[in-house]
């Protein structure tokens, strides 16, 4: 009758806590230990990516999986911090308010509000990039007197 015993990856000590392999090739961490994934910035990504990969990015502060052939960030529970943003007042002539700050990722992320009237994204207004980051450009000028009211950060 044969034995199987645990595969030990350090071959310096007699015995390992910190990993082992099962025989049915599971991969068990001992207690108090964790896993050190790789990391770096956007620059440092792998040359040839796979689906399935995992990495730390540096320059994000955030964890990210190679998924469909795309780099994507992994999504926590952390909260957001949400920003209402006055943009001003409009004057009858104005069609451009801005800079957004936080940038939002689209227009589709903004709750816009001119006057307490919700404004839809592509219709009543587009994102563009001006002097300084993000603007909004409505499709008419804001009427006079109307405040232009802006919630974002629900990217």
């Amino acid at each position: 009758m044969r034995f199987v015993k645990k595969q030990q990856l350090n071959s310096k000590l007699i015995t390992d806590p910190s990993v082992s392999v099962e025989a049915n090739g599971q991969v068990v961490l001992g207690t108090n230990y964790a896993v050190k994934v790789p990391m770096g910035s956007n620059a440092e990504r792998p040359a040839y990516p796979e689906n399935g990969q995992i990495r730390y990015n540096t320059e994000e502060n955030e964890f990210e999986f190679y998924v469909n052939n795309a780099w994507e960030q992994a999504r926590t529970m952390r909260p957001n911090t949400i920003t209402v943003q006055n943009l001003g007042t409009g004057d009858a002539t104005n069609q451009e308010f801005g800079p957004l700050s936080p940038t939002p990722a689209t227009a589709a992320n903004v709750l816009v509000l001119v006057e307490n009237v919700v404004q839809i994204a592509g219709v009543n207004y587009t994102m563009i990039q001006g002097q300084g980051g993000q603007y909004l450009r409505f499709d008419s000028a804001v009427p006079l007197g109307k405040d232009v009211v802006v919630i974002h950060g629900f990217d």
